[in-house]
């Protein structure tokens, strides 16, 4: 998966719009909803089982603003939790732990 690209004065318009989160690689489309329709978050350890289970990761897939490039990284077999929430200077961020 190509990683975007951006020029430093470019930061503010490649600002995160949004995650998803899948079981293999993301154009597999196998796509995990989140816990509940309230917040983005994903409780991991069922999915992570499953993962080992096909001998595959998971992978998060981060969306921005103003480009339709993506970002997709394969969150560690020891996390436990991924979730998309603000940061306290309003900014989305996605984070795997």
């Amino acid at each position: 998966m190509p990683a975007i690209s951006v020029r430093e004065r470019e930061y503010e318009a490649a600002a995160l719009a949004d995650a998803s989160l899948f079981v293999g690689p993301p154009n597999e489309r196998v796509e995990l909803m989140p816990d509940t329709d309230k917040d983005t978050v994903w409780t991991l350890a069922d999915y992570q089982d499953e993962a080992r289970q096909h001998t595959t990761s998971l992978y998060i897939v981060c969306r921005y603003k103003n480009t339709r490039q993506t970002v997709g990284l394969m969150v560690p077999a020891t996390a436990q939790k991924c979730a998309v929430s603000y940061d306290q200077h309003n900014n989305l961020i996605a984070r795997c732990q």
